[in-house]
């Protein structure tokens, strides 16, 4: 299962491009998760999703969650139901990528403590408020944990999909993993 985690004011180039790599390559079951359960708009271009389950309903790890940036990703990171369940649904084997703002709230949830860090530009400052070091790197890879800037999202998810051709995904029962071994 992978979940797209859908902040309000979704940046829909960061949802639609990845998610159709992804998607592709490992045919897994996609959730839409927000806030709570109903529309989403998103913008750039416009054009609306639909969450059908508001994330802290998800009962799952999911093998990867997707959390694309957008205006309202300040708003997530400062949810603390919605930070309780990131700290529920990241445990192994989750593989979570963040793209632009999207790694604002992993940061609140204290996932990205200490780490090296990258997202939009202007995050920067939130990013290190939440204890993590933010770089101007394209796209880093921290374990099961991997963010790039919103400049690279189909990129970025094309670049995930070259690492599971060497790392994964392996079939475990009735879903796939992904397995990035112990890359930094």
């Amino acid at each position: 299962m992978m979940i797209v985690l859908l902040p309000p004011g979704v940046a829909t180039r960061e949802v639609v491009g990845p998610l159709e790599i992804l998607h592709e390559r490992l045919g897994l079951d996609v959730v839409w998760a927000g806030r709570q359960r109903g529309p989403v708009p998103g913008h750039d271009p416009p054009m609306s999703f639909h969450a059908d389950i508001g994330l802290t309903e998800v009962d799952q790890v999911p093998t990867l969650m997707l959390l694309p940036g957008g205006f309202g990703s300040l708003e997530l990171a400062l949810d603390q139901d919605i930070i309780a369940a990131l700290r529920r649904l990241s445990a192994p084997p989750a593989v979570l990528l963040a793209i632009s703002t999207g790694s604002l709230p992993l940061a609140a949830a204290g996932l990205l403590t200490g780490q090296r860090v990258t997202g939009h530009w202007l995050s920067h400052p939130h990013l290190r408020h939440f204890g993590a070091r933010p770089v101007t790197d394209e796209m880093v890879t921290a374990g099961r944990i991997i963010t790039a800037t919103g400049s690279v999202s189909a990129g970025f998810a094309a670049r995930f999909a070259a690492d599971l051709a060497a790392y994964g995904p392996r079939e475990t029962g009735d879903r796939a993993s992904v397995d990035l071994g112990q890359r930094t």
